[in-house]
């Protein structure tokens, strides 16, 4: 599979989980080359699906994150 191709699905599943752990993070603040270099990250995966896993292991780290900071804002 193409590098291209493993993006857009990144996307696509990004954009269809929008509301859903954090995927907004990919939809609003990451580039292709941001995507690209977590799919790329400790190896190459062979699928969207292996590309998906990857950078939902990015997206799920920084929603703990914010939602630990939201946690203390009020």
């Amino acid at each position: 599979m193409k590098m291209k191709e493993m993006i857009e699905a990144v996307r696509a599943h990004a954009e269809a989980n929008y509301e859903r752990d954090g995927w907004d993070i990919v939809v609003e603040c990451y580039d292709d080359a941001e995507i690209e270099e977590l799919i790329v990250e400790g190896g190459m995966p062979r699928t969207a699906k292996g590309a998906i896993k990857k950078v939902e292991a990015d997206v799920k780290d920084r929603y703990e994150i914010y939602c630990d900071i939201a946690a203390t804002a009020f």
